[in-house]
C-alpha cells in the first residue's frame, strides 16, 4: 500500500535461562566471542509461530508464539547427538561452519521444523506426533561423502554424508535444498527418501564455481518454490529454482571497491551479508 511504513518492534533479546516465558523477557547467554544473546537462525509457520535456532554455545530450539511467549522445544546446553522425543534430543550446531557458526533452519509446509546440524553432519527434522515433539534425523549420518558424488547422482539420505558448512532452505512442496561449500547442492524429496546432486553455483558470467563459492551464512525459500542462499567471502547471493536451476543471482564481489547503491541485483554490493529472509 502506497504510503505505508513499516515500524521495527523489539520482540526478544535470547533464548533465555527458563523452559518458557514472556519472550521480551528473554536474554541470551553470552557466547564465545562475547555476543550476547546472539540470534542466528529463524523461520515462521503457518500460525505464526517463530522458530529460533541455537548457537554454538546454547544448542536448544524455541519457539515464539504469536502472543509473544517462548518455549523450549528441543535441545539441551550441552553439545551431543541423541534422536527421540524433543525435550531429550541434542544437537551440535555452529560447529566448524562459515563464519564459525551453522545458521539454517527452515519451517516445512507441514509444520516440520529443519535444522541444520553441522556438528553431527546430519539434516534433522523437528515434528509433532500426539501432541508431543519429537527429532529424527532426515538425512546424513552416511558414508557416502557429498563431494564423491556426481551430478545427477540419487542416493538414498541415510547413506550421504554431509561435511562442515553446509546450509538449508525448505520450498512449499517441502524439499529440503541443501547449500554446500565443499561439496556441491542437493536437494531432499519431500517424503525424505533419497537426495539428489544438482551441481555448483553458476557465477554471474555463467560459468560454474567449481571451487568455494564463499561461507554459506543462511538459506530462505519464497512461496513460488525457489530456494536463496547468501554467502561471504567472498559476498554473493545464490538461487536454486523449483526445477534445480542454479545461478548466482546477486551481489558482485568485483564491485567491493565501489560499492555502488541500490541497481540490480548483479549491479550492487554488501559488505559480509550475514542472513537473509524471503
Amino acid at each position: 500500500m502506497a504510503g505505508e511504513r513499516f515500524v521495527p518492534e523489539h520482540f526478544t533479546g535470547g533464548w533465555g535461562s527458563s523452559d518458557w516465558g514472556p519472550a521480551l523477557q528473554a536474554q541470551g547467554p553470552s557466547s564465545n566471542n562475547g555476543a550476547t544473546g546472539m540470534l542466528l537462525p529463524l523461520c515462521s509457520d503457518k500460525q505464526g509461530n517463530v522458530y529460533l535456532g541455537g548457537t554454538i554455545d546454547y544448542q536448544f530450539i524455541d519457539m515464539i508464539t504469536p502472543e509473544g511467549m517462548r518455549y523450549h522445544i528441543a535441545g539441551k546446553v550441552e553439545m551431543g547427538f541423541r534422536d527421540g522425543l524433543a525435550r531429550y534430543a541434542m544437537f551440535k550446531m555452529g560447529i566448524s561452519a562459515g563464519y564459525g557458526e551453522g545458521y539454517s533452519i527452515g519451517c516445512g509446509p507441514d509444520g516440520s521444523i529443519f535444522v541444520c546440524d553441522n556438528g553431527n553432519f546430519r539434516v534433522r527434522r523437528l515434528y509433532k506426533q500426539r501432541g508431543e515433539w519429537h527429532v529424527e534425523t532426515w538425512a546424513g549420518g552416511g558414508t557416502v561423502s557429498v563431494t564423491s558424488m556426481t551430478t545427477g547422482q540419487t542416493i538414498s539420505t541415510k547413506a550421504v554424508k554431509f561435511i562442515y558448512g553446509f546450509q538449508l532452505a525448505v520450498n512449499k512442496s517441502g524439499i529440503v535444498f541443501i547449500a554446500s561449500p565443499w561439496g556441491g547442492n542437493f536437494k531432499i524429496n519431500a517424503t525424505g527418501d533419497s537426495i539428489t546432486k544438482l551441481g555448483c553455483f553458476s557465477s554471474a558470467a555463467g560459468g560454474p564455481i567449481t571451487d568455494y563459492p564463499g561461507c554459506l551464512m543462511m538459506g530462505s525459500a519464497d512461496t513460488i518454490g525457489n530456494a536463496y542462499f547468501i554467502a561471504r567471502t567472498p559476498d554473493r547471493a545464490f538461487k536454486i529454482d523449483s526445477n534445480g536451476v542454479m545461478s548466482h543471482f546477486g551481489i558482485n564481489p568485483d564491485l567491493r571497491s565501489v560499492s555502488p547503491p541500490d541497481g540490480p541485483p548483479l549491479e550492487i554490493y554488501f559488505d559480509t551479508p550475514g542472513s537473509m529472509a524471503v
